[in-house]
């Protein structure tokens, strides 16, 4: 962990903020970018995110502040207990479904979702997709 942050702290990479999941075939984390700050947090389970920060008193911390944060992760923990296969997630983080566009996991109403990744540890794949997801294609990589 002190590795990652002490990389990515020093990297001229533009982060921030913003939400990051790392995995390998072992150990997946969640981080959290914001300014100076990095949280990390290993996971161990199913974890869904949305551009909304946990952890960080960062963006919204309520739903007034800005609902469409709240609604696109609560529906993402929803739907993800439903999901059985590769095919239902990419269709689930593709959908529209939701009356308020700016209220579904992919998104282009006051702003647009750019890209979407899935990693599986289990079968060490991951699989990115470089745009919205009902618009791109998503390509398979092995996680080594």
């Amino acid at each position: 962990q002190t590795k990652v942050i002490s990389f990515l702290q020093k990297s001229n990479l533009n982060l921030e903020p913003s939400n990051i999941i790392l995995a390998d075939k072992n150990r997946s984390f969640s981080l959290e970018v914001e300014s100076q700050r990095i949280d990390i947090k290993e996971v161990y389970n199913t974890i869904c995110k949305t551009n909304h920060f946990s952890w960080f008193d960062f963006g919204p911390q309520c739903y007034a502040e800005y609902p469409s944060s709240f609604e696109r992760l609560k529906c993402a923990n929803a739907c993800i207990t439903t999901i059985s296969d590769i095919i239902k997630l990419k269709k689930m983080l593709s959908s529209h479904e939701n009356v308020n566009p700016d209220f579904n996991v992919c998104r282009h109403y006051i702003s647009s979702t750019i890209s979407s990744v899935i990693i599986n540890p289990n079968n060490q794949l991951v699989w990115y997709c470089k745009s919205s997801p009902c618009n791109g294609v998503y390509t398979p990589f092995q996680l080594e």
